[in-house]
């Protein structure tokens, strides 16, 4: 390093070649463009720093040593959007995904279904023992008594 007792150098050129000094504008115009997002063509970014300040960028080791629910997620008023469709048991579901599973539910208080139920090995017990509409179910026990 070279103390210059808070001089600059000044009318610097372009760079002609990879080891020359540039000004600082060219390399705002050439790589920082205001409002237009840096482009690293798939290279990564190293050294980062853990965060100190909230807009500092994190590094994967901090974020790794973070865990779910360690500090609260204050979403301060804002909705999760863009959700994509449920996959797995632990992702989370988006609005279209409630309303679909929910629609093919048949409600506690009843409703009217169509097609087969598949019980998955199941059956339906405690079904009324003296059956009086025909549209009611039967139990086995009332049609060994009754024929």
């Amino acid at each position: 390093m070279i103390d210059m007792n808070g001089k600059t150098i000044t009318n610097l050129g372009s760079g002609q070649t990879p080891t020359d000094a540039v000004r600082k504008k060219y390399v705002n115009e050439k790589f920082f463009k205001k409002g237009v997002p840096v482009d690293m063509q798939n290279n990564p970014i190293k050294n980062v720093l853990a965060p100190v300040d909230e807009g500092d960028a994190a590094n994967k080791s901090y974020v790794d040593s973070k865990s779910v629910g360690e500090t609260g997620l204050d979403m301060r008023d804002h909705l999760v959007k863009n959700g994509r469709w449920r996959e797995e048991r632990h992702d989370a579901a988006n609005r279209a995904y409630v309303y679909f599973v929910a629609s093919k539910r048949l409600p506690l208080e009843g409703g009217t279904m169509r097609g087969d139920i598949w019980m998955g090995g199941y059956s339906i017990r405690n079904i009324n023992p003296n059956p009086q509409n025909e549209d009611e179910l039967v139990p086995k026990r009332w049609i060994e008594e009754n024929f």
